[in-house]
């Protein structure tokens, strides 16, 4: 059934159903518990002190794996670091069509690192308070061992891909807001009919519900690549001043 599918997609591990491990929410950020999965079964093992009361923490992906693997696997938006990667076709001369990638993480509502190596991101998702290796003094040297043109080609690649997408953040933003309306419409006249009957329930609002995660992951989205563009802009315009200097 549509449930048990659901279910085995966004909940199992290890190809197994572990009770109680399923209760726990994902955050990479947050992260402080350690999962060893053996064919013998899973022990689940507290990576730092926790706290009498504190909510446990797994990893639901991590490494290389990007926010919107996390969506597509099981909708919702990750919290802090997120990472974000897209595909570009390049035409060069010589080997004519390549394809390479486009790549950065979001750290906070404004800290971004731009095309990190696996090496950065290995640690995500097994490494407890990850977010405290990302420092902006890391980030910032990091930065600087990227070049010009790199930092252009990725804002270019970046603009091309918002530029190809059918709506703005703005636009989204506005059909997030009818979606949430329609959505307590519906929710407050089926309070008024009473209605128990799951099924007119879940029918009207869970059609509703999957297009407002939809819509709320494309603003977060877009958001992320807009930040991460205009830190590509200042870091281009850096070295370019850098390099001037250098030159005079």
């Amino acid at each position: 059934t549509h449930r048990s599918l659901w279910a085995a997609i966004s909940r199992a591990i290890a190809r197994r159903f572990l009770p109680i491990y399923d209760l726990m929410n994902h955050d990479n950020g947050q992260l402080n518990t350690q999962l060893q999965a053996l064919d013998q079964g899973c022990t689940l093992h507290a990576a730092v002190e926790i706290p009498v009361g504190s909510e446990i923490f797994v990893s639901y992906q991590g490494g290389s794996a990007t926010s919107s693997d996390v969506f597509q696997g099981y909708g919702f938006i990750e919290s802090f670091p997120q990472q974000w990667a897209w595909t570009t076709i390049a035409k060069r001369e010589k080997d004519g069509l390549q394809e390479g990638e486009q790549r950065f993480m979001l750290l906070s509502n404004e800290l971004v690192l731009l095309l990190p190596p696996a090496s950065m991101t290995a640690g995500i998702g097994t490494t407890a308070n990850v977010l405290s290796k990302f420092t902006p003094d890391m980030i910032q040297v990091h930065h600087e061992q990227l070049t010009v043109r790199q930092f252009e080609e990725f804002w270019k690649s970046g603009q091309e891909l918002l530029d190809s997408l059918p709506t703005t953040a703005d636009q989204d933003k506005v059909l997030l807001s009818n979606l949430q309306t329609q959505y307590a419409q519906v929710q407050t006249a089926l309070e008024a009919r009473h209605s128990s009957t799951p099924k007119a329930q879940t029918r009207a609002l869970r059609t509703l519900s999957d297009r407002i995660r939809a819509v709320e992951y494309r603003v977060f989205m877009k958001r992320a690549i807009g930040t991460a563009l205009r830190v590509a802009q200042q870091e281009r315009l850096l070295h370019h001043q850098a390099t001037t200097m250098e030159e005079l």
